[in-house]
């Protein structure tokens, strides 16, 4: 394998939902979460994460987000859970690879 290319193992699948009073956080987080993962609902993102990337976008979210007014539910999906997703409708879901490349 080159050396710039690494493998991250053992990703797990979150569903980030949010509920942001302002509309300037709320453009703010949307933006950050997008740098993570996958928007399915106006507030509901799924997001394909390794424990790095998970700490990494957390410490992001909480710049973002006033815990006074605003909330964040974060859900971690098993694998029994992710084989039972179902999908109608109209949906911004684009599936994730089976394997994810990091070119350093």
């Amino acid at each position: 394998m080159p050396l710039s290319v690494k493998r991250y193992n053992h990703l797990s699948r979150y569903l980030f939902c949010y509920d942001i009073a302002d509309d300037r956080r709320r453009r703010q987080l949307v933006k950050c979460l997008e740098d993570y993962g996958c928007r399915v609902q106006f507030s509901v993102f799924e997001l394909l994460l390794n424990d790095r990337l998970l700490e990494q976008m957390k410490k992001k979210v909480d710049e973002v987000v006033d815990y006074e007014q605003d909330s964040i539910l974060i859900y971690e999906l098993d694998a029994n859970c992710e084989q039972k997703i179902i999908r109608n409708g109209v949906s911004r879901y684009a599936p994730p690879k089976d394997e994810v490349l990091m070119i350093i």
